[in-house]
């Protein structure tokens, strides 16, 4: 009878684990994750063998010891089975990880590599997707291009995008539901531009970048558009009176019109005109379960600090 009962425990947590990453969030729950860096516990997803023999032994013990069925959450949530299966779940990454060799993961993305969300994103996702067993390669496409490649598959995904990605033309995507960044998108152009949201565009040209969705989408609230393929060329076109504005983040037109001979003509405008949430997208076919993963890791190392420190030692 009790080994009927534990096979359908495992069966049963199997499920929970797999479909609701219930490890994962089950960790996060408990004190004693913050004792311990996010690389050795968030290798836990691949030591469900070992989460299950955990199980099974505590299982086992209640009823043998004659305290009666708990229920199968209460003895998950129970912090003597949390600290069992932490501890072991760390000795058994620390044995696997010397021998398994790292997969390669590779996103799409159109910021160039010196821009600062590029290099902002390549720090935390490269950080990130270690504790997955990955290394993170990053091609630098057109809009286009990148897109559909991510779709198809030739690529694992786009390193980020727009939260509202229109995802039944890129039905193989998946976003990643925790924001990689929040960032404001500033107007720039030369002194005497109003900024007070969409309805002050109405006055001027704006020369923007090939695939930025957010002004194709408002292209009707400008005085008029013109699509360019770079930010220099976008810039180019306001120096030379074609346009009036362009719209960027704001670290990256500050990077940018340091380096240009006539920053001096243009500013970065205040206040910005719109924020926006970037996002990871994972192609869920190749890797059906890495999206919401991906989401819970970025939020424990928000929460923990690990995310502001790594952004920190860029500056």
């Amino acid at each position: 009878m009790s080994i009927i009962s534990l096979i359908i425990s495992l069966i049963y947590y199997n499920e929970i684990a797999i479909n609701n990453n219930f490890i994962l969030n089950l960790l996060l729950k408990n004190k004693i994750v913050e004792r311990f860096e996010s690389l050795l516990l968030l290798n836990l997803i691949d030591v469900n063998f070992y989460f299950y023999t955990i199980l099974t032994i505590v299982v086992y013990l209640k009823y043998k010891c004659g305290r009666g069925w708990y229920s199968f959450r209460s003895i998950i949530l129970h912090p003597l089975f949390c600290n069992i299966f932490i501890i072991g779940a760390v000795l058994f990454y620390s044995l696997s990880a010397k021998s398994a060799p790292n997969k390669t993961i590779t996103l799409g993305t159109t910021n160039a590599i010196e821009t600062p969300l590029y290099q902002k994103a390549h720090r935390i996702l490269t950080y990130a997707f270690f504790q997955f067993g990955y290394d993170l390669s990053i091609k630098v496409l057109p809009n286009k291009r990148s897109l559909i490649w991510a779709n198809n598959g030739v690529l694992d995904g786009e390193l980020f995008r727009i939260s509202n990605l229109d995802l039944t033309m890129f039905i193989n995507l998946q976003r990643v539901d925790e924001p990689l960044f929040i960032i404001d998108q500033s107007v720039i152009g030369k002194p005497g531009i109003k900024v007070d949201g969409w309805q002050s565009m109405n006055k001027y040209i704006v020369a923007y970048e090939r695939g930025t969705k957010f002004i194709e989408t408002n292209q009707d609230k400008f005085k008029g558009a013109i699509l360019v393929n770079t930010f220099d060329q976008a810039i180019s076109l306001i120096h030379s009176g074609r346009a009036d504005i362009t719209i960027t983040s704001r670290d990256t037109a500050n990077t940018f019109l340091s380096h240009l001979k006539y920053d001096q003509e243009l500013m970065v405008h205040q206040p910005p005109l719109v924020e926006i949430a970037l996002h990871v997208y994972i192609n869920k076919y190749k890797h059906p379960e890495l999206a919401g993963k991906l989401s819970t890791l970025l939020k424990l190392m928000k929460r923990n600090g690990q995310f502001d420190a790594l952004l920190f030692e860029l500056e």
